[in-house]
Protein backbone atom coordinates (compact mmCIF):
# COMPACT_ATOMS: atom_id res chain seq x y z
CA UNK A 1 0.00 0.00 0.00
CA UNK A 2 1.22 3.51 -0.74
CA UNK A 3 2.58 5.48 2.23
CA UNK A 4 0.45 8.33 3.45
CA UNK A 5 -2.89 7.16 2.04
CA UNK A 6 -5.55 6.14 4.46
CA UNK A 7 -8.00 3.44 3.46
CA UNK A 8 -11.50 4.85 3.12
CA UNK A 9 -10.17 8.33 3.94
CA UNK A 10 -11.34 11.30 1.91
CA UNK A 11 -8.47 13.65 1.13
CA UNK A 12 -10.65 15.99 -0.96
CA UNK A 13 -13.57 17.94 0.42
CA UNK A 14 -16.90 18.75 -1.18
CA UNK A 15 -16.50 21.48 -3.74
CA UNK A 16 -20.16 22.43 -4.12
CA UNK A 17 -23.68 21.16 -3.61
CA UNK A 18 -26.23 21.64 -6.35
CA UNK A 19 -29.92 21.06 -5.93
CA UNK A 20 -32.16 19.67 -8.66
CA UNK A 21 -35.80 20.47 -9.05
CA UNK A 22 -38.21 17.94 -7.71
CA UNK A 23 -39.48 16.11 -10.77
CA UNK A 24 -42.03 13.38 -11.10
CA UNK A 25 -39.71 10.43 -11.12
CA UNK A 26 -40.96 6.91 -11.48
CA UNK A 27 -41.20 5.33 -8.06
CA UNK A 28 -39.14 2.30 -7.24
CA UNK A 29 -41.01 -0.99 -7.54
CA UNK A 30 -42.49 -2.50 -4.42
CA UNK A 31 -40.33 -5.03 -2.73
CA UNK A 32 -41.77 -8.46 -3.34
CA UNK A 33 -40.33 -11.91 -3.92
CA UNK A 34 -39.86 -12.65 -7.60
CA UNK A 35 -39.77 -16.06 -9.17
CA UNK A 36 -36.65 -16.73 -11.22
CA UNK A 37 -37.02 -16.42 -14.94
CA UNK A 38 -36.22 -19.28 -17.29
CA UNK A 39 -34.10 -16.90 -19.32
CA UNK A 40 -30.74 -16.22 -17.76
CA UNK A 41 -29.33 -12.77 -17.37
CA UNK A 42 -26.95 -11.67 -20.07
CA UNK A 43 -23.84 -10.28 -18.55
CA UNK A 44 -21.67 -7.74 -20.27
CA UNK A 45 -18.55 -9.79 -19.62
CA UNK A 46 -20.05 -12.84 -21.24
CA UNK A 47 -21.04 -10.75 -24.24
CA UNK A 48 -17.42 -9.68 -24.60
CA UNK A 49 -15.61 -12.90 -23.74
CA UNK A 50 -18.32 -15.50 -24.34
CA UNK A 51 -17.72 -15.68 -28.05
CA UNK A 52 -16.77 -19.18 -29.20
CA UNK A 53 -13.13 -19.79 -29.93
CA UNK A 54 -11.73 -21.08 -33.18
CA UNK A 55 -11.90 -24.69 -31.96
CA UNK A 56 -15.65 -24.42 -31.31
CA UNK A 57 -16.24 -22.72 -34.65
CA UNK A 58 -14.24 -25.43 -36.42
CA UNK A 59 -16.22 -28.22 -34.72
CA UNK A 60 -19.50 -26.48 -35.60
CA UNK A 61 -18.39 -26.18 -39.23
CA UNK A 62 -17.54 -29.90 -39.37
CA UNK A 63 -20.71 -31.05 -37.64
CA UNK A 64 -23.24 -32.25 -40.25
CA UNK A 65 -26.56 -30.46 -40.46
CA UNK A 66 -29.41 -32.98 -40.21
CA UNK A 67 -32.76 -32.15 -41.71
CA UNK A 68 -34.44 -35.22 -40.26
CA UNK A 69 -33.24 -35.87 -36.71
CA UNK A 70 -35.31 -39.06 -36.49
CA UNK A 71 -32.44 -40.75 -38.35
CA UNK A 72 -30.57 -40.78 -35.04
CA UNK A 73 -33.13 -42.99 -33.30
CA UNK A 74 -31.44 -46.35 -32.61
CA UNK A 75 -33.91 -48.62 -34.44
CA UNK A 76 -34.22 -46.32 -37.45
CA UNK A 77 -30.45 -45.81 -37.61
CA UNK A 78 -29.79 -49.56 -37.67
CA UNK A 79 -32.38 -50.08 -40.40
CA UNK A 80 -31.04 -47.27 -42.56
CA UNK A 81 -27.48 -48.45 -41.97
CA UNK A 82 -28.17 -51.95 -43.32
CA UNK A 83 -30.26 -50.57 -46.21
CA UNK A 84 -27.44 -48.24 -47.21
CA UNK A 85 -24.93 -51.06 -47.08
CA UNK A 86 -27.15 -53.25 -49.28
CA UNK A 87 -27.72 -50.40 -51.75
CA UNK A 88 -23.97 -49.80 -52.01
CA UNK A 89 -23.31 -53.47 -52.70
CA UNK A 90 -26.09 -53.61 -55.34
CA UNK A 91 -24.82 -50.44 -57.01
CA UNK A 92 -21.27 -51.84 -57.04
CA UNK A 93 -22.40 -54.90 -58.99
CA UNK A 94 -23.93 -52.77 -61.74
CA UNK A 95 -21.03 -50.31 -62.20
CA UNK A 96 -17.90 -50.55 -64.33
CA UNK A 97 -14.67 -51.70 -62.71
CA UNK A 98 -13.33 -48.27 -61.60
CA UNK A 99 -16.54 -47.22 -59.85
CA UNK A 100 -17.08 -50.77 -58.59
CA UNK A 101 -13.88 -50.62 -56.49
CA UNK A 102 -14.87 -47.35 -54.82
CA UNK A 103 -18.41 -48.55 -54.03
CA UNK A 104 -17.18 -51.89 -52.70
CA UNK A 105 -14.63 -50.04 -50.51
CA UNK A 106 -17.46 -47.90 -49.10
CA UNK A 107 -19.59 -51.00 -48.47
CA UNK A 108 -16.63 -52.71 -46.77
CA UNK A 109 -16.10 -49.64 -44.60
CA UNK A 110 -19.75 -49.77 -43.49
CA UNK A 111 -19.44 -53.47 -42.74
CA UNK A 112 -16.32 -52.85 -40.62
CA UNK A 113 -18.17 -50.10 -38.77
CA UNK A 114 -21.07 -52.48 -38.11
CA UNK A 115 -18.71 -55.16 -36.79
CA UNK A 116 -17.04 -52.60 -34.52
CA UNK A 117 -20.42 -51.50 -33.16
CA UNK A 118 -21.43 -55.13 -32.55
CA UNK A 119 -18.15 -55.77 -30.70
CA UNK A 120 -18.70 -52.65 -28.61
CA UNK A 121 -22.21 -53.84 -27.73
CA UNK A 122 -20.80 -57.22 -26.64
CA UNK A 123 -18.16 -55.56 -24.45
CA UNK A 124 -20.76 -53.27 -22.93
CA UNK A 125 -22.95 -56.27 -22.14
CA UNK A 126 -20.04 -58.08 -20.50
CA UNK A 127 -19.20 -55.02 -18.39
CA UNK A 128 -22.79 -54.68 -17.25
CA UNK A 129 -22.90 -58.32 -16.20
CA UNK A 130 -19.61 -58.06 -14.31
Amino acid sequence: MVQGLKPLGFEVGIERVSWAEARDLAPLPERSPLTPSEVGLDSRIEALFGRPGSDVRLLNALKPALEDRSVLLPNRYATLFTETQALLEDAAREQPEAAKKALMAAAQLLQNEQLTCDLLAQYRGLLLRA
